[in-house]
């Protein structure tokens, strides 16, 4: 179901992208079938766990689906308010009383930081946005930003990358002070230091040279290849933009 979950958030991605109509619906249908697919496995507490109708839940897999289903309906898919209610409930319930989550309810219950900070994700793509909990999360996700170094203990190495992930994700979702303190100082300056280890790149050959948005594609002479149908690349949304993209489900 983990598995499921991404698979079915890449589709919903791809929903709308594509410029021939017949690959549109195939998409599309596929995309129905895999929403349909994760509701009939939500668990009776709510949640999601790597099989369907498990006995129990865990907030990972559980945060994948409610990821997946955010983006289908997003991509136009209908989905039942009661089935994303019931997986940030599940979510919800596996809050500690310092404001992490833990993996799963039980009295062995404990918080981490890579299962906190997914866990706020699943809450945002569920539609909330405010409140004590998610306050109480964030705050105590904010004692893993990455300025100091962080025992095993603290930090398992192979959760680092997957705390992060949903950390930037968690962050950028709730903006203001969280965010500053992810990307700190003038944006200008990070632009212009980004441009400086670029110029750094290229002058020793490491960076491979990225095409403009609105510039056609062209693979290797080999595989010669027809540029991208016009408005595919150039519809894209410019970096530095920002909109809230999760809306409240209905």
């Amino acid at each position: 179901m983990h598995s499921h979950g991404f698979a079915c958030l890449c589709l919903s991605e791809a929903s709308g992208t594509l410029p021939e109509p017949a690959r549109q619906r195939r998409v599309q249908a596929v995309l129905e079938r895999a929403v349909g697919y994760t509701v009939q496995a939500q668990a009776a507490d709510g949640g999601w766990r790597y099989v369907p109708h498990p006995p129990y839940s865990d907030v990972s897999v559980t945060v994948a689906q409610l990821m997946a289903l955010r983006a289908a309906r997003n991509a136009g898919v209908h989905v039942r308010k009661g089935v994303v209610d019931a997986g940030a409930g599940f979510v919800r319930s596996c809050q500690q009383p310092d404001g992490g989550f833990a993996y799963t309810r039980g009295p062995a219950a404990a918080s981490a930081f890579a299962r906190s900070a997914a866990s706020l994700v699943g809450l945002f793509s569920a539609g909330v946005y405010a409140g004590s909990q998610l306050e109480r999360g964030l705050r105590y996700v904010m004692q893993f930003l990455p300025v100091r170094q962080f025992s095993p203990r603290e930090v398992p190495p192979g959760y680092y990358y997957y705390g992060h992930y949903y950390a930037a994700l968690a962050m950028w979702t709730a903006g203001g002070e969280y965010w500053a303190h992810v990307v700190p100082g003038d944006p200008r300056r990070l632009a212009r230091e980004g441009a400086r280890r670029r110029r750094h790149l290229d002058r020793r050959g490491l960076r491979p040279r990225l095409r403009h948005r609105d510039e056609p594609h062209r693979a290797p002479a080999a595989e010669q290849l027809p540029p991208h149908p016009p408005g595919v690349i150039a519809g894209s949304r410019p970096l530095g933009t920002r909109r809230r993209l999760l809306v409240r489900f209905s």
